[in-house]
């Protein structure tokens, strides 16, 4: 983990209520000799805070799946993406930004 300083003028923007997406995620057997394969199930949530989504996630989870969590961002050309906030996401082989 690396900690600094920052400059918050440096931000132009900023949600106040953002939207998140959370994605369970279950294990699914393959054949031998291919990757583990996996399903998901997926939820938008809006009108919570980050730790009341964070909290339903975990109560909804079940001992059977994982879950990633995610904030929905929506780019100056209209176009939606995530931005992983916790837990991982099992289909993520390497990070692309290092």
């Amino acid at each position: 983990m690396d900690v600094r300083p920052v400059d918050p003028r440096d931000t132009t923007w900023e949600v106040d209520g953002p939207a998140y997406r959370v994605y369970f995620w279950k294990p699914v057997p393959q054949p031998i000799g291919l990757h583990k394969g996996f399903e998901s199930e997926e939820f938008e949530v809006t009108g919570a805070d980050v730790q009341e989504v964070i909290a339903w996630a975990e109560v909804t989870v079940g001992s059977d799946r994982t879950y990633s969590l995610y904030v929905l961002v929506r780019c100056l050309e209209g176009e939606l993406g995530l931005v992983r906030l916790a837990a991982t996401d099992p289909l993520r082989r390497c990070d692309p930004l290092g």
